[in-house]
């Protein structure tokens, strides 16, 4: 099994990629980051240069890796704009681009463990 990273460009710009960047940025080759974003494009950020997503034809990479949480549109987006097709992308998993894996913030415990008691005294 070989132990080369595949090159990616990772499409967003927002929250998800900064939780994911934070966490996981060993985890592929980091050739790039897009947005649809105009204004961002050029500028760098962690250290990574936002590229145009019409220029991509112009940068070598493997996959386009979705920060976000609506991967679904954003490859409807890519295909209909760039021809970028599914099997061209990839997404990380939830817990990835979420800030932590479920219940690890208090505030989620204390929301969790309400809907339960509110569910348990209902189906009583």
């Amino acid at each position: 099994m070989s132990d080369k990273k595949l090159k990616v460009v990772i499409f967003g710009t927002g929250w998800a990629f900064g939780n994911y960047i934070k966490n996981y940025r060993d985890e592929h080759e980091i050739v790039g980051i897009t947005d649809w974003e105009y204004d961002k494009h050029g500028e760098s950020i962690e250290g990574i240069k936002v590229l145009n997503p019409y220029k991509l034809s112009e940068v070598e990479f493997d996959k386009i890796l979705i920060c976000s949480v609506y991967v679904r549109e954003i490859r409807q987006q890519l295909f209909e704009k760039l021809n970028i097709t599914e099997e061209q992308t990839l997404a990380p998993e939830k817990y990835k681009v979420k800030h932590g894996k479920p219940f690890e913030c208090e505030k989620t415990r204390v929301l969790g463990r309400e809907v339960i008691s509110f569910l348990t005294q209902k189906l009583k």
